[in-house]
């Protein structure tokens, strides 16, 4: 075996699992090698003890985490195999020159580096060598490119939007200052409602119908990370090795993919790698645990998907790269005219969208034949769901566009009294929802007693008159956002 391979063995074991008790005993079964010539090896041709080599990148981890989440900084020493804070303070000054406490404060963009070929890391905000080179091994030669560190997205507190939160991991993880406020509320999506007059529908919550023009979406998405849009859809005519070419391209230069599909629906997810020169892919998916998807999945130690069966998934139809070429920031004009747009009342084919959705959401919940008393249960679910999903919607994203509009405020003291005022109506949508639509259901849960809950008529029709007063706000806000939008 040669040298290069050994090491990149080592770098790939090492970095998927840094949060755990690495067991150098697994390294010599899986690599074939005894310790001892393991680890004169990696010194050798890295010039950096092994032993080392762990714990810069568990520091380097456990940095990262420091920036991106609100652990304690005792609960990342712990994760990350430390015996107590002081030990951690320690080597994390040892290795960065800040104590944790300190790099938090300041919070020092980190770059991300290659470990080795084809597997990509934090990197510590010094250099820890050049043994992260990798001009032993030829980029023809490799099969397989992971970048490690890409933060995770899944549904929780922190969001519920698929697209927008792949755009807040990807900028974090290439540096990019593009929180999960902006990304919602520059790509349309904090602004969106769509219902589907045909039937009650899962999709309608699906940031993609935030314009009439599906792509404008991904356009103003990476117009919030300031990269110009590269995009491939899939057509009858594209082949699997056309997205394989475009996803080993990006991630080869370092670059995550958001992809749409690869597991469960038509949502957006993030390729971080792949592996028999991109058969395989691996990454985050907000379905990826779902039991109804797990037959597929399998995963990586540090929790990445990893599939073979992404293409024959019908839902994978799109891939947008986020390394592309600098753009200027969106202005203050094209964000308030792309949230108008979203806003603005419209049918587009069958779908009710902005304020008009407000309506046909309002006339399913009101026609009791959608809701017949021997109506068995998993109908009744799907009226929960689609219900329940645009509650979410509304609750995500108007507290996000309120936000970003008094950011907006703070920085154009000559408009602030309009997008202020058009912020408070914004703000007033959540409010309903928390106070009002949630004690008429009994809870945020989509259980059994809410579904019921929601099949009473006298309760769909306080839920009808919550969502005209929902829709009164978002009208008024849509006005306030037109005059800000034709003075600037």
């Amino acid at each position: 075996m040669n040298h290069y391979i050994l090491i990149w063995s080592v770098c790939t074991f090492v970095e998927s699992r840094v949060c755990e008790d690495i067991r150098m005993e697994e390294l010599v079964r899986q690599t074939g090698f005894s310790l001892a010539h393991i680890r004169d090896v990696f010194r050798k041709y890295t010039g950096k003890p092994l032993a080392r080599y762990v714990q810069e990148r568990r520091i380097a981890n456990a940095a990262q985490e420091l920036l991106d989440t609100d652990k304690t900084i005792l609960d990342i020493a712990v994760q990350y195999g430390f015996s107590g804070r002081t030990v951690f303070s320690r080597a994390f000054q040892r290795h960065t020159g800040y104590t944790p406490y300190q790099f938090r404060s300041e919070a020092p963009v980190l770059a991300r580096m290659r470990l080795c070929a084809g597997v990509y890391g934090a990197a510590l905000p010094k250099r820890w060598g050049d043994g992260n080179d990798d001009n032993h091994i030829r980029a023809a030669e490799r099969a397989s490119v992971i970048l490690y560190g890409v933060p995770k997205v899944a549904y929780g507190q922190n969001g519920c939007t698929p697209f927008p939160m792949c755009l807040h991991s990807c900028a974090k993880y290439l540096g990019l200052c593009v929180d999960y406020t902006r990304a919602m509320a520059e790509s349309g999506a904090a602004f969106r409602l769509v219902w589907n007059t045909a039937c009650w529908d899962g999709g309608n919550v699906d940031a993609i119908f935030t314009f009439d023009d599906p792509v404008k979406m991904f356009r103003c998405g990476m117009g919030a990370m300031e990269r110009e849009l590269k995009f491939m859809g899939r057509t009858p005519q594209t082949k699997k090795e056309d997205f394989m070419d475009f996803i080993r391209r990006e991630i080869d230069a370092g670059n995550p993919v958001i992809a749409l599909g690869i597991i469960g629906p038509p949502e957006a997810c993030i390729i971080t790698g792949y592996r028999k020169g991109g058969s395989v892919l691996m990454g985050w998916n907000v379905f990826q645990e779902y039991p109804e998807y797990r037959t597929c999945v399998r995963f990586e130690k540090n929790g990445y998907f990893i599939t073979e069966d992404w293409w024959e998934n019908p839902n994978t139809t799109a891939l947008v790269a986020t390394g592309t070429e600098s753009l200027p920031p969106l202005t203050l004009g094209e964000v308030l005219q792309n949230a108008a747009e979203a806003l603005e009342g419209r049918m587009c084919g069958g779908y009710a969208k902005g304020i008009l959705a407000y309506d046909a959401w309002k006339d399913a919940l009101l026609c009791d034949g959608e809701f017949p008393a021997e109506a068995v249960f998993p109908l009744l679910t799907e009226r929960m769901m689609c219900h329940g999903d645009a509650m979410d919607c509304l609750f995500d994203g108007r507290r996000h566009a309120a936000k970003y509009l008094r950011r907006l405020a703070e920085r154009h003291p000559s408009m602030a009294s309009g997008l202020n005022a058009a912020a408070g109506e914004l703000e007033g949508i959540p409010e309903i929802i928390r106070k009002e639509m949630i004690p008429v259901l009994g809870g945020w849960e989509r259980g059994e007693a809410q579904t019921h809950r929601l099949a009473r008529a006298e309760n769909r029709r306080l839920l009808a008159g919550q969502i005209e007063r929902m829709k009164a706000h978002d009208e008024r806000a849509y006005g306030y956002i037109r005059e800000v939008g034709r003075a600037d």
